[in-house]
């Protein structure tokens, strides 16, 4: 058994997709005692054999040692993974980005339904083994976490994507959210690594996307983007980020015949991922909905999901739910989720929100209602 797992093995080593498969069909007991995620004694860098037939673009076994249990994440002696392998191309052509984000896909869905007990014997190859309560992620998606890993120069496979021109891997990786804000050993975000690299429309795209996901985050992401761009030549300026931005909204508006508003929101709940808004809203539109604060009544194009700024007059007085008065109509305003609030405690909740930095994301302040309120003017 040993000589034909040696054999098998020197196949994918030397890259010799036909007859490793054909080994490999044709003895049962090969696959039956084959560990894929221990490394290659002769492989270069120690390549666990799914490194390998990465580096050598065998899509074929690929397929079989992720459905025999490889496990994307890994590591040879340079600290890569299967991801690192893939998001890296010495050389650039239009085949090699359409094979290479092939081969991602293959391993992202691979990853997307890992859980506890996913890992062979616990091993992630080069004798690393999986930490306790480590997270392998839940069903339908990719943990950041696995996005997040890094070979020994601290590059994500971001990185390397990007500096490599392998745009569609890039879309695919920031698809499933993977990390922008993090630096290898040269200092460098994705986007920076993509600019010294030349790859001027993947840093374009990077640094779009880092100015987006700033909009409605915490200080502490801000200030993330505002040093980031502070240390290289920004690619926009602040009127062409913002038309930029108006097209993917509308754009994402048109595709789902939904407001602008609305648009909008899905965009900032998914990480401005519109690939991300469309797979989530065709499984369940009513959680896409909730998740970006939405009521779904009022996301389809209507004229009527601006904030009343008065009542009917027909009404009575109305209590505020603010200040638990009682007002008359034409001192109350009512927001789409049919709450309604006295026009002083309206502009002092408006001002505050403002202050602190949330005047895109204003939500209703009625007690456990998240919903965002649109065209608040």
């Amino acid at each position: 058994m040993g000589g034909v797992e040696s054999r098998f093995n020197g196949l994918i080593v030397d890259g010799n997709e036909e007859e490793a498969l054909e080994l490999w069909k044709s003895r049962p007991e090969l696959q039956a005692s084959y560990k894929p995620n221990v490394p290659l004694k002769w492989a270069p860098r120690r390549d666990t054999p799914l490194l390998s037939a990465s580096r050598a673009n065998m899509n074929k076994i690929m397929k079989e040692l992720l459905s025999h249990g490889a496990d994307p994440r890994g590591r040879n002696a340079d600290g890569e993974t299967a991801l690192h392998v893939v998001c890296s191309s010495a050389r650039f052509s239009s085949r090699t980005n359409r094979l290479r984000a092939e081969l991602l896909t293959m391993l992202l869905d691979r990853l997307s339904p890992f859980e506890q007990s996913g890992r062979q014997d616990g091993e992630l190859g080069n004798g690393v083994t999986a930490a306790e309560g480590e997270p392998f992620g839940v069903a339908g998606e990719v943990d950041p976490y696995n996005l997040a890993l890094m070979d020994k120069n601290r590059n994500t496979p971001l990185h390397l994507a990007a500096t490599s021109g392998l745009l569609s891997c890039v879309e695919l990786l920031l698809a499933h959210n993977a990390p922008l804000f993090v630096y290898n050993i040269a200092g460098q975000t994705p986007c920076e690594a993509a600019g010294d690299a030349k790859q001027l429309i993947i840093a374009k795209l990077l640094e779009s996307k880092m100015v987006f996901m700033s909009q409605g985050s915490g200080p502490e992401e801000g200030k993330k983007v505002v040093m980031s761009r502070a240390r290289h030549r920004s690619f926009y300026n602040t009127e062409t980020l913002s038309k930029l931005r108006a097209d993917i909204i509308h754009r994402l508006a048109t595709d789902l015949q939904i407001t602008d508003f609305s648009a909008q929101a899905l965009l900032m709940a998914y990480s401005w991922s519109d690939v991300l808004v469309k797979e989530a809203w065709s499984e369940d539109r009513a959680a896409a909905c909730e998740k970006a604060g939405l009521d779904q009544a009022t996301v389809a194009p209507r004229d009527d999901t601006n904030i009343d700024h008065t009542l009917s007059s027909s009404l009575s007085n109305v209590e505020c739910h603010i200040c638990c008065l009682t007002y008359t109509p034409d001192n109350m305003v009512q927001v789409p989720c049919s709450h309604h609030f006295c026009t002083d405690c309206w502009k002092q909740y408006l001002s505050g929100q403002i202050e602190q930095g949330l005047g895109r994301e204003i939500r209703c302040p009625e007690h456990n209602c998240y919903k965002i309120i649109p065209n608040v003017r």
